[in-house]
């Protein structure tokens, strides 16, 4: 599969990825091995630490990346976290999923 092939796939299960009622614990727990299994949460800056823009690249792309970790979780939530999720997308600074989750 190309990147671009796989980078689609890994988002379309993601975003088919839902709550589904149980509950916000056992959510967070499966989004987590789920993530986990996808291999979105990788760092890659070991190779490149002697270059200050490629760490700077780097560090802005995992920002997105975890940026994309709570958009997935919270767009996977039971409607009944409306109010929840629209208060943390509110927020200046968007928390990590991490820290969206004991919000919840």
């Amino acid at each position: 599969m190309s990147n671009g092939s796989r980078k689609y796939q890994i988002n379309k299960e993601i975003y088919s990825f839902k709550q589904n009622h149980s509950l916000v614990n056992d959510y967070y727990a499966t989004f987590e091995v789920f993530i986990r299994g996808t291999g979105i949460n990788e760092s890659t800056t070991s190779d490149h630490n002697h270059y200050d823009e490629i760490k700077a690249f780097i560090e802005v792309m995992n920002q997105q990346q975890e940026e994309q970790r709570l958009f997935h979780f919270l767009n996977g939530l039971d409607e009944v976290y409306r109010s929840q999720r629209s208060q943390t997308l509110l927020m200046t600074l968007l928390p990590i999923v991490e820290m969206a989750f004991p919000i919840l």
